[in-house]
């Protein structure tokens, strides 16, 4: 006999539990709604991790993947003013700063395809799909623990050589620039990704904002007898 749908929503608390420590999320809020109620909530981890203040229904957090309800809203505003077509090409839109390492992808992606999530590319939110497929009663669920695991596998993989490639590039015994020389986006060879190094006026010193983003703003050290810089 089958599990209620809130039944099979606590049985989860484990796996998300679980799903939250192998990928390094330090706390999660989540939220069912059905007919306009709210059917079941779940909140894992820490809000603050300095002052150990554990995540409620009431924690803030970053937009994330919200934004892709508006972005969908907006894709459909300039459809219904004749701007484009759900099958527009993407890279029509965005020209060469629209690009993937497959050729194909980039050529032939339309906004459809971008706001469907049918490009081919890895997906990467585990806990979303868990919690649909129990409140569905999926018969034959993914196993997205696994997933976790063979992700953070993958990532952790890589610092090894990144670390490497890294100390591979350092020139010993050179001298600081004056820190206008370090400020601009740097872009990883296929430009789908960059960090911008700017000036904290307070210290006087470097910082990197990932995608140029505020929120993700980090300070950086310069060593004297070397090139490579430090987070």
């Amino acid at each position: 006999m089958a599990l209620p749908a809130l039944e099979r929503l606590r049985k989860l608390d484990t796996t998300i539990a679980e799903i939250c420590a192998i990928s390094g999320a330090p706390g999660l809020s989540y939220g069912v709604l059905y007919e306009g109620q709210v059917l079941h909530t779940g909140n894992y981890g820490l809000s603050d991790i300095e002052n150990q203040v554990p995540s409620t229904s009431d924690t803030v957090y970053y937009i994330g993947s919200l934004i892709k309800a508006f972005t969908t809203a907006a894709m459909g505003i300039l459809v219904e003013d004749g701007r484009l077509t759900w099958n527009t090409l993407v890279h029509n839109v965005m020209g060469e700063d629209f690009h993937f390492s497959d050729a194909v992808l980039t050529q032939e992606m339309s906004i459809r395809d971008f706001l469907s999530h049918r490009m081919g590319l890895q997906r990467s939110n585990q806990m979303c799909q868990t919690i649909l497929e129990a409140f569905l009663d999926v018969k034959k669920p993914n196993n997205y623990m696994k997933y976790a695991q063979e992700s953070a596998a993958v990532h952790l993989a890589k610092f090894p050589a990144m670390r490497a490639s890294l100390e591979a590039k350092r020139i010993p015994h050179t001298q600081c620039k004056k820190l206008d020389a370090y400020l601009g986006r740097y872009y990883k060879k296929i430009r789908d990704f960059f960090i911008e190094i700017t000036i904290n006026d307070q210290s006087n010193s470097l910082q990197l904002a990932l995608q140029g983003l505020e929120s993700q703003i980090w300070a950086m050290k310069h060593y004297h007898i070397t090139t490579v810089f430090s987070g």
